[in-house]
């Protein structure tokens, strides 16, 4: 049986409290990305319809990346985007739980 190990993290040290990176990305030749910024501590619980209670602990989560570098959305954006213009009455988020 393969041992679990815990998922790699961006390096929070470049993310200061007020949001503003450390250093500014531009003068170091770096396209940041816009990531919506998890707590790192507690928990997330969802009431899901399909699953019931889920619960993640929250230092097990990382900051979703919302839009890379060159300007585009993660697929993680662009799904629930796309869901919500077509009306869909499922969520593409079930498939990810």
């Amino acid at each position: 049986m393969r041992e679990k190990r815990p998922a790699p993290k961006a390096a929070p040290a470049s993310i200061t409290a007020s949001g503003a990176t450390a250093t500014s990305p531009s003068s170091a030749g770096i396209k940041p990305t816009i990531r919506l910024k998890a707590p790192q501590t507690g928990e997330t619980v969802i009431e899901d319809q399909v699953q019931g209670r889920v619960v993640w602990q929250n230092e097990n989560l990382d900051d979703l990346v919302l839009l890379r570098g060159d300007g585009n959305p993660t697929y993680m954006l662009a799904v629930v985007v796309d869901d919500h213009d077509m009306a869909s009455p499922t969520s593409s988020g079930a498939t990810i739980i």
